[in-house]
């Protein structure tokens, strides 16, 4: 309409900017936090590490590895920590693998973080929860600390291998430092797993216990 009147409707200047004001609040707020998740993530503008396929194959296999401690729940009859850990099979492999579109890259990094975080804080309060305590066996202890160096390691190589002189024989120390870490953290988890949950451990502790406190009464 070219003029004001009670048939046309009247488009206040005010209220447009109203709406460009919350417009442009609610992208800068989106912004903002997609930023925090990045950092979260790790997500850096420095460089990335390029793997080849050969290198995305290998280590996306060790990645299986967490297919362990999700097959040992599942034989407990433990359904969370099943799910849990097959969650965390699935998301290492898209993350490690870089099978992701490379723009979502750091969320799926996030995401595989937040998962296995998650899993590895189920697994440890289901041993301090347990019904004998906090069962531990040296094994799983010595696995746990083996474990952590790969870790260590992977993390001090990756740091490496991502620089822009980095070679080929860089990225490939990652991959077999961090398919170390795969393998060795999955078994320490499936044997903290067994051992919280199997009902032949819980009754050799139990009987322990009664050796232990019989033999103190008398």
């Amino acid at each position: 309409c070219g003029r004001v009147s009670h048939g046309c409707p009247v488009t206040s200047s005010s209220g447009l900017g109203l709406r460009m004001t919350k417009s442009t609040s609610i992208q800068s707020f989106s912004t903002a936090v997609q930023s925090q998740l990045q950092l979260l993530a790790g997500r850096t503008d420095g460089p990335v590490m390029r793997k080849t396929l050969p290198q995305r194959v290998v280590v996306s296999i060790s990645c299986l590895c967490y297919l362990i401690p999700s097959i040992t729940y599942l034989i407990l009859n433990d359904q969370k920590g099943f799910f849990l850990y097959a969650n965390v099979t699935f998301w290492s492999v898209l993350a490690d693998g870089s099978w992701a579109p490379s723009h979502h890259h750091w969320l799926i990094t996030l995401t595989d973080k937040w998962s296995a975080s998650l899993a590895g804080a189920y697994t440890f309060v289901s041993l301090l929860t347990g019904e004998f305590g906090f069962v531990v066996s040296i094994a799983a202890v010595i696995l746990t600390l083996v474990s952590l160096y790969f870790l260590k390691k992977s993390r001090e190589i990756g740091t490496k291998a991502k620089k822009p002189d980095a070679n080929a024989s860089h990225v490939w120390m990652w991959v077999w430092s961090h398919s170390a870490w795969h393998l060795v953290s999955s078994l320490a988890v499936a044997l903290g797993a067994f051992i919280a949950n199997d009902p032949g451990v819980k009754a050799a502790a139990a009987a322990s216990e009664y050796r232990h406190i019989h033999h103190s009464e008398l």
